[in-house]
């Protein structure tokens, strides 16, 4: 089966297509349903996202929003809340994941780099299986001359 990787803008449709699919994984079907619609539509609706899908349905989703880095950092030490700064946000941070297969999640992350070029991309992991949350030291996205994020 063939799949594509595609930034989805904001509508009714996608919006619950993507509420049912990241609902139903851990940590995130624990979160608030408010925080969840509102950070999706968020992403949704500045198109800081992609979304993978096989001719039926989604099967994959990377969701992330714009910030200032001394925001980030201050999130990644877990002294503050993560705020979005849409317009002058100088970081990338990644804030959703979800993937049945584990293959997406590499093609995924490269998709997204050039989406992200220059700016420091900041990401937490949590575990289903209650392994202790993980950091990663914030990497800088650059451009791949000759990838396409719409193909694997």
């Amino acid at each position: 089966m063939t799949f594509r990787i595609l930034p989805a803008g904001f509508t009714p449709e996608v919006l619950g297509a993507l509420c049912h699919k990241v609902s139903r994984v851990q940590p995130f079907a624990k979160y608030p349903f408010g925080l969840m619609v509102a950070a999706l539509s968020d992403q949704l609706r500045h198109r800081t996202n992609l979304v993978v899908h096989d001719d039926r349905r989604i099967v994959a989703y990377v969701g992330w929003i714009h910030a200032r880095s001394e925001v980030a950092e201050a999130w990644m030490r877990g002294e503050g809340p993560l705020a979005p700064d849409w317009k002058t946000g100088d970081a990338t941070v990644m804030t959703v994941l979800v993937a049945d297969k584990r293959e997406y999640i590499a093609q995924m992350i490269r998709a997204a780099a050039p989406l992200n070029e220059g700016r420091p991309v900041y990401r937490k992991r949590s575990f289903a299986d209650g392994r202790p949350e993980r950091k990663s030291r914030p990497i800088t996205s650059r451009r791949r001359a000759t990838q396409d994020p719409s193909e694997p």
